[in-house]
């Protein structure tokens, strides 16, 4: 894990993750310029810990570029995935709110920078601002609705209809003109994984919906051409 040195270049960068993420992309630019004095930013590369379950936190984290991929590790070894976070998404929140510890590793699934909002910064900066307040609840509403989101499509929705969903989400806010398309930004297994799907299946049936017409693969990218169909799908139970 290393900082980039360049004071110009971490600013206009920390500016640029601030300005662009689903936690703070809303808020006015002088609270931006305020972030991006308790920011810094952190690079990794592939494989390599960002933190383990049980560090002592120093902030939560924005994804600029790259993916983190957040899990448990069981008694027995095992990994469970939780979550993939990609740009512009955050993880962390609960910890400058609530918890004293990181709940789960992270771990950079690709070349990753990301942005991190110092601890005591953000509480400070959010004793004194109600939208930053704000910011850090609705995230933390999401991420609710994430998990509770994925313990039922575990328990009621089949390996298709998961990865139509996946896809929905994903394109999300994507869309400037034409159809909506986004980057995987992560290997697919990761997303199997993630999704609880064997890889074997998840390159099935991914193949199988573009080739029903529902989405345009080109190596990474995924294009949606028809998102109805896909709500469709991902609304089909086991």
């Amino acid at each position: 894990m290393r900082a980039l040195n360049s004071r110009n270049v971490q600013g206009r960068l920390l500016h640029s993750a601030l300005e662009q993420s689903k936690v703070f992309g809303a808020l006015r630019s002088e609270l931006l310029k305020d972030l991006v004095e308790i920011c810094d930013v952190v690079s990794l590369n592939k494989g390599e810990y960002l933190f383990r379950e049980g560090d002592v936190s120093s902030g939560f984290y924005i994804v600029h570029h790259g993916a983190i991929r957040l899990h448990k590790v069981s008694p027995e070894g095992s990994k469970q995935i939780l979550k993939i976070f990609r740009r512009r998404e955050s993880f962390g929140e609960s910890t400058v709110v609530s918890l004293s510890c990181y709940p789960a590793d992270a771990c950079a699934d690709c070349p990753t920078i990301l942005a991190r909002v110092d601890k005591m910064g953000i509480q400070k900066l959010g004793r004194k601002s109600e939208a930053i307040r704000q910011c850090l609840s609705s995230s933390l509403v999401r991420h609710l609705d994430h998990l509770v989101s994925k313990l039922e499509a575990r328990a009621f929705f089949s390996p298709e209809s998961r990865l139509a969903q996946w896809i929905l989400d994903e394109g999300i806010g994507e869309v400037v003109n034409g159809p909506s398309s986004f980057e995987i930004g992560c290997p697919k297994r990761s997303v199997a994984d993630e999704l609880e799907i064997a890889s074997e299946t998840f390159s099935r049936k991914l193949r199988n919906l573009r080739e029903r017409g529902y989405i345009r693969v080109s190596g990474s990218r995924i294009e949606i051409l028809d998102s109805e169909g896909l709500r469709v799908i991902a609304t089909k139970e086991h």
